[in-house]
Formats: structure tokens, C-alpha cells, sequence
């Protein structure tokens, strides 16, 4: 498992994925995506800024990774406008929009 950026949720992640017996390596953006295996599966719940879109649309295509995200580059704010990215819409990507307000330490708890 490949974690761009170890803030306090990356570091939760690795802890876990660690516990679990999953190698855990931590890159740098520009790197990331030429140093995973073929196949892999790449989730991105940070910032949409994060993936480059030509950069993963190449390797969904060619190298058969699949992509979960639920942060997207030049995503509208809520209720601004209609949304297209080819990205979002690629067959081997499952996406959500971004739900920050959703947890306690945003300040709204369920």
C-alpha cells in the first residue's frame, strides 16, 4: 500500500494497514503512480490536487489500475454548477462526492 502525505490520517492508515501484515510505503506525489505494480488500486480521500487526472487516466487505461476517490480536481463547491470529469467517469473508477462535515472533529457529529 503506497500513502502520499503521512498527516495524522496517513499515519492512522499505515498503523493499521501495518497490523494487518500490508507493506506500507510512503511517496511523493509525483512519484507515485510509476512506482505501483500493475493492477493496483489507488484511493484518494484527501485532496483532489493530489492525482494528476491524464497522469491516472493513463494507467487506468494501460496498466489496469482502478481508482476510488471522493475528492475530484476542479470539483464545483456544493450546489455551484454541473460537474464532468472523465476521470470521475473512467469504468474502472467508484467515486463520492467529499463528505467532511460527517465526522465529530468537523464540528457537526451525526
Amino acid at each position: 500500500m503506497a500513502i502520499i502525505g503521512l498527516g495524522e490520517i496517513g499515519l492512522a492508515v499505515a498503523e493499521r494497514a501495518s497490523a494487518f501484515g500490508i507493506q506500507v510505503v510512503a511517496m511523493h506525489k509525483a512519484e507515485f503512480l510509476a512506482q505501483l505494480p500493475d493492477n493496483a488500486i489507488v484511493i484518494n480521500t484527501s485532496r483532489g490536487n493530489v492525482i494528476d487526472d491524464n497522469a491516472m487516466l493513463e494507467v487506468l487505461n494501460h496498466r489496469g489500475f482502478r481508482l476510488g476517490a471522493d475528492v475530484w480536481n476542479n470539483e464545483p463547491k456544493a450546489k455551484s454548477g454541473e460537474f464532468a470529469s472523465p476521470l470521475a467517469q473512467h469504468r474502472s473508477v467508484v467515486g463520492s462526492h467529499h463528505a467532511t462535515r460527517s465526522s465529530a472533529p468537523s464540528g457537526t457529529s451525526p
